[in-house]
């Protein structure tokens, strides 16, 4: 399969707390390899083997990486002001 052939679907629930540490801590390759492997899944949309999509994660282009680095962006944006909101200013 080629990195043309890989299609990721990031969804949020597929998002852990030792994800959310990893990406704030910064992150290696091997870790992000393994991070977007989550997000591989098959022809029918169904998410595969993550042993598997981590092979095939491998194979993403420098584009396809940052495309699915904004992708993964965008589903966590907001996500720290949800989980913890700034104090209310005092006036």
């Amino acid at each position: 399969m080629s990195s043309n052939d890989i299609v990721l679907n990031v969804d949020m629930d597929r998002i852990t707390l030792n994800d959310l540490i990893m990406l704030e801590g910064g992150t290696d390759a091997k870790s992000l390899k393994v991070l977007l492997g989550r997000f591989v899944v098959d022809k029918e949309g169904k998410y595969i083997d993550e042993d598997e999509a981590s092979e095939l994660a491998g194979k993403l282009t420098l584009t396809q990486i940052r495309a699915a680095s904004e992708q993964i962006r965008e589903a966590m944006g907001g996500f720290e002001e949800e989980a913890f909101p700034s104090p209310p200013k005092e006036s």
